[in-house]
């Protein structure tokens, strides 16, 4: 399929098609990490939607037309143009043919799958930049759970890509002048439905120890986690040996409806239990420091834990300086890693915020405006529009052979001969070789106005054999 990956399918060099999570989750599916099935909607379907709809016409008509006072009417606009925007047909059936696909595991044929009848898999979409300058611990990448069926799919594919188009995004973008190629990748997972839900930090990121690997963890699904209270262990990286608990009451929890597979949260009596076990904690920690290893790189882990297994959601990049980098660990890290040129990222500020866009609308705006236009009208490559675009080169090429040849006749008519002739010819040759030379380009005027392009092909034939004789 050109719009789907497997994770399976993905190699270290599709970056750019299923973003830094696509690409880590990928990794450690082939590794042997008990990553749920799935998939990635590629970042360039995001482009075909919204080309082969005209949706980019009108993304760039809006973002034309912002100005201070109105970034939160021009995000509502867009996105609920996206959201009010049909598939085109063959994406969506790619995406539901590769949803249907997930029903299905080797070796785990259910009986209602034998009988024939069969349910929505439940799954998770995610988004995934492609870009390693937009960190999502600013700009969050929108995570969608318990979703069934086709229709809330295709419903939430299109709320990743609507999610590239809030507020928050659109200042970013304006702030540091990204205005073409702007998309992301949607993941698509198998949804666990966790006993509890948690994240792992392979370097202690409240310490600032890069020694110690912090967990947290909590009852039920880890659904907006960060609001949660839950466990917190630190781990000695070395050791495995949890070195700090913090066990603290949980009040609520999110859970799925078995009856309508919606995410809800519910209070619960106060649970001062530990919600990790010491076996889950030490294997937790070995998996954080297993996939740091693997990626290479200081990552934040989500994970969820269903029937005594541990379940690796998703991964993706901590950015940080730990106190406790030795200078040869400093300098490896340095070596290994080349710092890159990244621009500030977008924290929300008001006053920041109308700073920037009054410069955009003095400065800016009409650079802006003229790229954002000259992207926008790139239209649909159908075979009509293929075919207007060779007719339109062939046009081109004889409107350029033909000034060539108007522009020789003017100089020999001027200078009374033509520019050094191959062989001495007789006044009245040469006259009449002029005249023929007229009437083809004449004629291939002619046959070009009436689109006769195998006709003109012929008359240019005689046009350059006629120019050879002078």
């Amino acid at each position: 399929m050109d719009n789907i990956l497997l994770f399976k399918e993905i190699s270290k060099y599709d970056l750019s098609k299923v973003g830094f999570k696509g690409l880590n989750l990928a990794t450690l599916k082939h590794e042997g990490l008990n990553i749920p099935s799935g998939y990635v909607i590629i970042s360039e379907a995001f482009r075909k939607f919204v080309f082969e709809t005209d949706l980019k016409i009108n993304i760039e008509s809006s973002l034309s037309k912002l100005s201070l006072n109105n970034v939160q009417a021009i995000s509502d606009e867009i996105q609920k143009r996206i959201m009010n925007t049909e598939f085109p047909e063959e994406l969506k059936e790619e995406i539901i043919d590769s949803y249907t696909s997930l029903e299905f595991d080797i070796g785990k044929s259910k009986l209602i799958d034998m009988l024939g009848v069969k349910e929505d898999t439940l799954v998770a979409v995610r988004s995934s930049y492609t870009e390693e300058k937009i960190d999502d611990s600013k700009l969050s990448q929108l995570t969608l759970l318990g979703v069934k069926g086709k229709k809330e799919l295709l419903k939430a594919v299109k709320s990743c890509w609507a999610s590239l188009y809030t507020k928050d995004m659109i200042l970013y973008r304006q702030r540091n002048k990204i205005i073409t190629n702007i998309s992301n990748a949607v993941i698509v997972q198998k949804m666990i439905d966790a006993e509890v839900s948690g994240i792992v930090y392979t370097s202690n990121l409240e310490s600032k120890k890069k020694s110690e690997i912090l967990i947290k963890a909590c009852l039920g699904l880890g659904h907006e986690i960060e609001k949660l209270v839950c466990d917190k262990y630190v781990v000695d990286k070395k050791e495995l040996a949890t070195k700090e608990y913090e066990i603290n009451a949980q009040e609520n929890e999110w859970y799925r409806d078995k009856e309508t597979g919606e995410i809800r949260k519910k209070s619960i009596k106060e649970n001062k239990s530990q919600k990790l076990n010491d076996r889950m904690i030490r294997e937790v920690a070995r998996l954080a420091k297993k996939i740091l290893t693997l990626l290479n790189k200081e990552q934040i882990v989500e994970f969820s834990v269903y029937k005594d297994d541990i379940y690796i959601l998703q991964s993706k990049d901590l950015k940080m300086d730990f106190e406790d980098y030795t200078k040869v660990e400093k300098e490896q890290v340095e070596e290994q890693n080349p710092e890159i040129e990244i621009i500030d990222l977008y924290e929300p500020n008001l006053e920041e915020d109308l700073a920037v866009l009054e410069e955009m609308m003095l400065q800016d705006l009409e650079k802006l405006n003229h790229e954002a236009v000259k992207v926008a009208v790139e239209p649909k490559r159908t075979d009509d529009f293929i075919k207007k675009e060779e007719a339109k080169q062939k046009e081109d090429d004889v409107l350029e052979f033909i000034a060539e040849v108007q522009k020789r006749i003017e100089d020999a008519s001027a200078d009374n001969e033509l520019q050094k002739p191959k062989k001495s010819l007789d006044k009245d040759t040469e006259l009449l070789s002029i005249e023929l030379i007229k009437t083809l380009s004449d004629k291939m005027e002619k046959q070009l106005r009436e689109k006769d392009f195998e006709g003109y092909s012929e008359t240019k034939s005689l046009l350059k054999k006629a120019i050879g004789q002078l």
